[in-house]
């Protein structure tokens, strides 16, 4: 009767053997386990691998961009010091011209100095341009007229040709030179009263255009007596003939009067203004010349 006593399902003895189907239970269980412990693992170590080759990346990155940024730094500055050894190269090729240039006209102006000399012509040159100022200053134009007195056409005669002979009968000059130029100018007079050579008004302008006028026929006149072969003749003569122009700048020019001199005195007579300031000296005609840009 023991053995068939009835047992509780829960009343199970100390030590009693599990039935085949709990061992598999058991063991299913535990290998669930270790599958779940070893994803998990791996999992882990997937994020942290992860993370290091992020932060692996993020350094090789950061890296790879200052190498990057060093190599744009030397681009730049590379770019910047050859632009700045162009504009040195510009600059320097500048000022050897102008030294050149200056050079060549202190060379021609001192050329011009002697052969006025030689022909008895007190020319003023100017020794840094060259620049020839005929000397008209003792027998000048008369008031409002461009025609050429006597004693004029006589100093013509002894400066054109030096003045030729220097520019023209030199290669190194001649073949530098491009172009002359003769000059006029005006006094800052009209109708018997000063002008302000800086004036706009009406009556102004209208002074300046008779006076720009009057002053290129003053050239012009030198310009016909001096390629006139019934009144000169000179060895450089044809060749000066096509490269020289004519100008007339009115009193564009004219040196205004110390300040304060015509105050309240706006248009005093032409008279008594040119007793008190020179006005001959800007009836001057000027020779002037150009030099071609490769001489330059």
């Amino acid at each position: 009767m023991d053995r068939l006593r009835y047992r509780k399902p829960w009343e199970v003895r100390s030590g009693a053997a599990l039935a085949p189907h709990g061992h598999l239970f058991v063991l299913l269980a535990l290998v669930f386990l270790m599958l779940y412990a070893m994803r998990s693992m791996e999992a882990g170590v997937a994020v942290f691998m992860g993370r290091a080759q992020a932060q692996k990346a993020a350094k090789e990155a950061a890296a790879e961009l200052e190498v990057e940024k060093v190599h744009m730094a030397a681009d730049i500055r590379r770019t910047y010091e050859e632009k700045l050894d162009a504009e040195r190269r510009v600059i320097q090729q500048e000022k050897e011209r102008i030294q050149k240039e200056q050079e060549l006209r202190t060379e021609i102006a001192a050329r011009l100095r002697r052969e006025f000399a030689k022909a008895g012509v007190q020319a003023q040159v100017d020794e840094r341009t060259g620049e020839v100022t005929l000397p008209f200053a003792e027998v000048h134009f008369d008031y409002g007229s461009a025609v050429l007195k006597p004693a004029m056409k006589q100093v013509l005669k002894k400066a054109i040709p030096a003045y030729a002979r220097s520019l023209l009968g030199d290669p190194r000059a001649s073949d530098a030179i491009v172009s002359l130029e003769v000059v006029g100018f005006a006094s800052p007079t009209y109708l018997g009263k000063y002008v302000d050579p800086s004036a706009l008004d009406p009556e102004s302008v209208k002074s300046l255009n008779y006076n720009m006028d009057l002053s290129y026929h003053r050239a012009r006149s030198i310009f016909e007596f001096i390629f006139d072969r019934r009144k000169m003749r000179f060895p450089q003569q044809s060749e000066m003939l096509r490269m020289t122009k004519v100008t007339g700048l009115g009193h564009l020019q004219a040196e205004p009067p110390a300040k304060g001199v015509l105050k309240g005195r706006s248009s005093p007579k032409a008279e008594a203004f040119c007793k008190k300031y020179n006005c001959a000296a800007n009836q001057k005609v000027v020779l002037r010349f150009s030099l071609k840009e490769a001489a330059r």
